[in-house]
């Protein structure tokens, strides 16, 4: 398939599946970090809240 030199990914032949590739391995980690993030948040949310919980008038 003829593909036109200025749509060919990363500008020159032969490069454009590295540098794709080298994204992908930046976006796992910003993935990986948010995941890490939320998970925290949520553990500290749970423990404020069973921290202040009680039950039959008693502390959890």
């Amino acid at each position: 398939m003829h593909v036109p030199a200025d749509v060919v990914l990363g500008g020159v032949p032969g490069k454009g599946f590295g540098q794709m590739m080298k994204g992908l391995e930046t976006g796992r980690i910003q993935v990986a970090s948010r995941a890490l993030g939320v998970g925290q948040a949520a553990f500290d949310d749970a423990l404020r809240y069973s921290q202040e919980r009680e039950s039959f008038g008693k502390p959890i």
